[in-house]
């Protein structure tokens, strides 16, 4: 099957070139993102060539940002998307009219219910988690795909780009939409994928000798504003001819910045923003490893006098050396005293480690060690955790969960799995109810105790008249989440408070009635 460019973007040429402008700016960012992989995620290195199984972390002498990067992804990862629960809620929004919501929000529910039985089947879990450290760095990118009809697996299944393989173009108000991918694929993969793949003479002949063969393609991601649709373009690199092309409502590529400095398309993370600290904090820890070699083993002079050759001695326990002299004033051997204080250099790297630790969220409690602190200072510091993070958990939500719930719902719309409904913040809102969202849901609700406790310092008939106090309990159990089962409807309190009421005239009738009876008979005429 032939694939055709649409006419917005010319012809496979005009593709060609558009990658290799992408490419020319990766490469600027190329150094700085090498020395972010280098001292955070050696290991996942693949700027350069690397063999298979090599050691990638030669250089590195403190493990704080590698360790600190790997609690920062698990915690955005538990935050926002903790496994087998429903991290977000579908609203109907305004825009829904009132005599329609009964109906749709039925719909609405069951929709929600098939996106995360779906997405609960899927990769996302293994395959967030690199994304996640890359956006770390600076930029994250994960890729939904549509599962093929017929086969035996989830709606859709995600795949982690990484960082090294991730070509962007300039964007348009603050959302990357254009992106490009060059990287090795085996043909049976291909023929996985895209089952519609075309296949040259070339590709076809050596799928024919051996599926497993290796080549390199360029996977290309491009928004077309006139049809407002997105496109992908499977490119053999090399060669100008078009593997597989394909057309989605919704993007399919998504990337998303912890920061973001104007102009520029690739984030700026926290280890970017801390990779001079981290520099430092490697060359203190290998000076202070030296120094500390040099005062366990100790440095010697030697004199060569004919009988101590001091070419050939080694200095080991057990070891006897043949010396012309052990005199002490004129000794053949003799250790040199050491210089350098290994206390300052741990005070260094004590400060370096905590600055790094701070920026990524690594110990908002403080160290271990330290003394125990109460239930609500601990509240307060993850409460003060959550207030520095805002700014990028924000981001994160505008850039990663909205495209992830609207690729989601879209392609389960084209099963009919979900409602025509558009999730785009107009008919469908997104609530996040996710830990992390909760600690803004907690602060309203400790807000809303101290003024509940400053109006109850107030006259009784003031606070009577200003406040409803019997919405407090309702109010308390929306920001706490508690479940349903365990509140009352309004139509229930209406009844109690009836029923109550009815109690209370009862009771006030019949104390009346005791009164009266209690009291003695009026006097009769001439008593």
């Amino acid at each position: 099957m032939k694939y055709q460019v649409d006419t917005y973007f010319k012809d496979v040429k005009a593709l060609v070139k558009r990658y290799a402008k992408a490419r020319s700016l990766f490469e600027e960012w190329r150094a700085i993102h090498e020395e972010a992989y280098e001292y955070s995620m050696p290991d996942k290195e693949t700027f350069s060539t690397h063999a298979q199984g090599s050691k990638k972390n030669r250089h590195v002498y403190d493990s704080t940002a590698i360790n600190g990067l790997e609690v920062f992804s698990n915690k955005i990862q538990y935050g926002f998307f903790p496994a087998w629960m429903h991290w977000a809620e579908f609203k109907l929004g305004d825009d829904i009219p009132k005599t329609k919501k009964r109906v749709m929000e039925q719909d609405l529910a069951k929709g929600q219910k098939a996106f995360f039985d779906e997405f609960q089947r899927t990769n996302f879990s293994t395959e967030i988690n690199p994304s996640l450290k890359q956006y770390g760095i600076g930029t994250g990118c994960i890729e939904i795909e549509s599962g093929v009809f017929g086969r035996k697996e989830p709606a859709f299944h995600f795949i982690s780009v990484p960082l090294p393989e991730l070509c962007l173009e300039p964007c348009a108000y603050g959302v990357i939409k254009n992106s490009w991918r060059k990287h090795k694929i085996s043909l049976e993969q291909i023929k996985h994928i895209w089952p519609k793949a075309d296949f040259d003479k070339s590709m076809q002949t050596s799928y024919d000798k051996d599926p497993n063969t290796e080549i390199e393609i360029i996977n290309g991601h491009l928004y077309q504003p006139i049809k407002d649709r997105y496109f992908q373009y499977i490119l053999l690199d090399g060669k100008s001819h078009l593997i597989f092309a394909q057309d989605f409502a919704t993007i399919r590529r998504i990337v998303f910045r912890e920061s973001v400095t104007p102009g520029e398309p690739y984030g700026r993370g926290p280890i970017i923003r801390m990779l001079p600290d981290i520099q430092t904090l490697n060359l203190v820890k290998d000076f202070t490893l030296r120094n500390g070699a040099i005062q366990m083993s100790g440095m010697y002079t030697a004199v060569d006098d004919g009988v101590f050759n001091p070419y050939t001695a080694k200095v080991a326990p057990g070891t006897i050396l043949p010396v012309a002299s052990n005199s002490s004033q004129n000794p053949t051997l003799q250790r040199l005293e050491s210089s350098g204080d290994i206390g300052l250099g741990q005070l260094i790297i004590k400060d370096l480690q905590d600055g790094i630790n701070m920026a990524l969220f690594a110990q908002p409690l403080g160290d271990a060690g330290a003394p125990v602190k109460s239930a609500m200072e601990n509240l307060l510091r993850h409460q003060a955790d959550a207030k520095r993070s805002g700014t990028s958990f924000e981001r994160l939500f505008t850039e990663l969960i909205i495209p992830i719930i609207e690729a989601g719902t879209d392609i389960l719309r084209q099963r009919n799995m979900f409602p025509d409904i558009l999730v785009d913040n107009k008919q469908v809102k997104i609530k996040m109810v996710s830990p992390l969202a909760k600690q803004k849901e907690l602060e309203d609700f400790q807000n809303s105790q101290i003024y509940l406790e400053n109006v109850l310092q107030l006259p009784k008939e003031v606070a009577m008249v200003s406040v409803p106090f019997e919405k407090f309990p309702a109010y308390w159990a929306e920001k706490l989440n508690i479940p349903e089962e365990l509140t009352r409807s309004d139509e229930e309190i209406k009844k109690i408070t009836e029923t109550i009421a009815g109690m209370q005239q009862d009771i006030l009738s019949q104390q009346q009635e005791q009164e009266q009876q209690a009291q003695p008979p009026a006097p009769g005429p001439g008593m």
